[in-house]
């Protein structure tokens, strides 16, 4: 598997492509609990340091261990569907209770340094730009099974990879949980005219 090929950050090249910081971005899961009952995942966006770095070097998240940037419900489980940095349950969770974690490859040519600082610089414009507004309408089960178009957490996810220019693939969850939404992107256009 890509996980125990030490040359994935550099697409299996590391004399061309280099990444001396060695960040990291992963898509995680955690539990998504209704009343007292875990049901399902709630996927995020992770990006932490690798090998012998102990915080980031993304402008802005300095001196951090780690970044997640994800989406939300703006009110509980209903309205719209909001990007978030660094909310508290997901940047303070301790990373024992992750349900699973995979690795988001970067666009061809890009190195995961400038990869990592492209989704914080694309999150942060979906933030200033459109309120960190990502769907009009939040829907616990997400699209395609939602109805209409409302989307949940995991499609924000996949939203912010796919219009980055990014890849994933999601990860075996343990039996019982699954991730409504994932895979299905809200529609965008995506994010070529950011600088990172």
């Amino acid at each position: 598997p890509q996980s125990l090929n030490c040359y994935t950050y550099a697409e299996g090249n590391p004399f061309v492509k280099k990444d001396p910081q060695g960040l990291r971005a992963e898509i995680a899961y955690r539990t998504v609990t209704f009343e007292v009952a875990p049901f399902g995942a709630h996927a995020f966006i992770l990006i932490t340091p690798n090998s012998n770095e102990k915080s980031l070097s993304i402008g802005g998240y300095e001196g951090q261990s780690q970044m997640t940037i994800g989406g939300y419900p703006s009110n509980n489980l209903s309205g719209s569907l909001v990007l978030n940095i660094n909310r508290a349950d997901e940047y303070k969770l301790d990373s024992a209770k992750y349900l699973g974690r995979s690795d988001i490859t970067p666009p061809p040519g890009m190195s995961s340094q400038n990869y990592d600082r492209f989704l914080a610089k694309y999150a942060e414009l979906v933030i200033s730009d459109q309120g960190g507004v990502l769907a009009d309408t939040y829907m616990l089960f997400g699209s395609p099974i939602g109805l209409g178009r409302s989307y949940n957490s995991n499609n924000a996810a996949t939203r912010i990879i796919r219009s980055t220019g990014g890849k994933f693939t999601p990860t075996h969850l343990p039996s019982g949980y699954w991730a409504p939404g994932l895979g299905t992107s809200i529609p965008t256009q995506a994010a070529s005219s950011i600088s990172y």
